[in-house]
Order: C-alpha cells, then sequence, then structure tokens
C-alpha cells in the first residue's frame, strides 16, 4: 500500500477509482482501520477517486506514541489532502471520523465540499460514562489476551446481523494493531470532543446517518448534531448498529453517491 509522510508521521492509505470527485473515508476508533470500508469501496463507481487511510498509530500507519486528538487527527487528514492534491473533496468519517471530519470542517472548511457523517460521535461527545465501561472491558480482558471469542462477543454490541467469521476475524486484526497509546487518549479524545455551539459555523452540505441500534452513538444525539447545522440531511438506518456502512453497503453507498449526486448539481 502506498503511504505519504504528513506531520512527521509516515500514513498508510489507499485509492481507488479516477475522476474529479475526490472522497476521503476517515475510519473509526473501531474498526480501526482504512479496511472497515471495504465493503463500501467495492461497491462505489469508478469515476469517483477514493482514498481511504490509517490514522496515526492504526492500521499500518507509523507507530507513534503521540497525537491522538481529534484536532490532531483533522490536521493530518489537512495535510494528507494537500500532499496528494485532491483540491475540495467530500469527508466520510465513522464514528471518532465522524468528529474528525467536524472538527475539518471547522478548521480548514475551505478544504471540503461536503461531509457524511456515519454512526458519528456526536457534536457533544460520546458520554463518558458510557464509553468507560466498554473500554475497562475492552482493555482488562480482550486487548492483554489478543482474545478473538472475547472480541467477537464485544461485536455483538457493533453489529446487529454480524459479518462472516472471516470478516470478524479480519476487523479484530484492526484493532489488534492499534498503538497501545492510542487506544486511551484516543477515548479521551472523542468522549471529551465538543463542537455543539460552533454546528452554526458549518456551512458546507452534510449528510448525518444514525442507526437505530447503535448503543455508541444515538439516533437522538445525532439528530440534535444534524439539526444545529445549517440545511443538513439526516438519515436513520432501521436495523443496523454502529457500522451501517458493513451491514448494509449497498444502501449505504447509494445513499452516499445521490448525495454527493445532489451537491454536485446545486
Amino acid at each position: 500500500m502506498p503511504s505519504v509522510t504528513v506531520n512527521n508521521v509516515k500514513i498508510n492509505y489507499i485509492e481507488q477509482g479516477t475522476g474529479d470527485e475526490a472522497i476521503v473515508f476517515i475510519h473509526g476508533f473501531f474498526p480501526a482501520a482504512l479496511g472497515s470500508w471495504q465493503e463500501a469501496l467495492e461497491l462505489l463507481p469508478p469515476h469517483y477517486h477514493a482514498y481511504a487511510l490509517d490514522l496515526r498509530g492504526y492500521g499500518q500507519s507509523e507507530r507513534v506514541k503521540e497525537g491522538f486528538t481529534i484536532a490532531q487527527f483533522a490536521e493530518d487528514v489537512y495535510n494528507f489532502s494537500q500532499q496528494l492534491g485532491l483540491g475540495k473533496f467530500t469527508c466520510v468519517g465513522h464514528s471518532m471520523g465522524g468528529a474528525i471530519g467536524m472538527q475539518l470542517a471547522l478548521d480548514h472548511p475551505d478544504a471540503l465540499k461536503a461531509q457524511v457523517l456515519v454512526a458519528s460521535v456526536p457534536s457533544r461527545g460520546t458520554p463518558r460514562w458510557l464509553i468507560a465501561s466498554m473500554a475497562s472491558r475492552v482493555m482488562k480482558l480482550i486487548m492483554p489476551r489478543r482474545s478473538l471469542f472475547m472480541w467477537r462477543r464485544f461485536m455483538a454490541f457493533i453489529f446487529t446481523t454480524r459479518p462472516s467469521d472471516q470478516r470478524q476475524q479480519e476487523v479484530v486484526a484492526y484493532s489488534f494493531a492499534m498503538e497501545k497509546e492510542a487506544f486511551s487518549a484516543s477515548i479521551e479524545a472523542f468522549t471529551s470532543f465538543n463542537v455543539g455551539s460552533r454546528l452554526g459555523e458549518m456551512k458546507l452540505p452534510t449528510l448525518v446517518i444514525a442507526a437505530d441500534k447503535d448503543w455508541f452513538c444515538s439516533v437522538a444525539r445525532l439528530r440534535r448534531t444534524a439539526a444545529g447545522i445549517h440545511g443538513s440531511r439526516f438519515e436513520v438506518f432501521e436495523g443496523n448498529g454502529h457500522c451501517l456502512h458493513i451491514e448494509s453497503p449497498k444502501r449505504f453507498v447509494d445513499l452516499l453517491t445521490s448525495f454527493i449526486t445532489e451537491v454536485s448539481t446545486r
């Protein structure tokens, strides 16, 4: 896979498609690598020029020990786009990646054509009490033992319909590759994230997608996020969990491409 050095950190990425319609996909805290977009990328029409990257300390990007903040992640994505000469692009972020996308929209609005928030961390962050219990269990029971069995039990909270055994193993491998320091620091980053008072500054076209079985990022919190962004579009995937783009990739890609077409024709 290709890589580019961004803010002194080697960032791993994949690229597919051609054309002027650039899309950058940003993964979340779980699944924790660019491979989480596999199903969507396989269905994305070839005239979209798509990029998916591993955040610093995640996947196959450089193993660094610092910089795991939403602001730094957003700067990494911005400089990634500048180095590759993408021009204005659509930013698609899942979970923590959605928080990164919102920060990017505030810090570098001229870089974006549109943003898509997929089961995103809400504009006022994910409640600390909700994540604290999950994080404690993962740190104590799963990460030290690299237990596939325990990860599969954990994935019952992530998916409504679980992927195949092979795909589950791939998803688990993404998390096992995560830098240790990235785990706790990233949790702190997205639980303390709060741009709720600044949503009115976002003037770009925005699509917010929630899932009704998502216990991490609830429909109600994401509805409030969407309401704060003028002219945003809000959609709910029924019967899906936190990883709706993996569970329902065709519906997700159809919605994404129709939104981008709509933005392009405005």
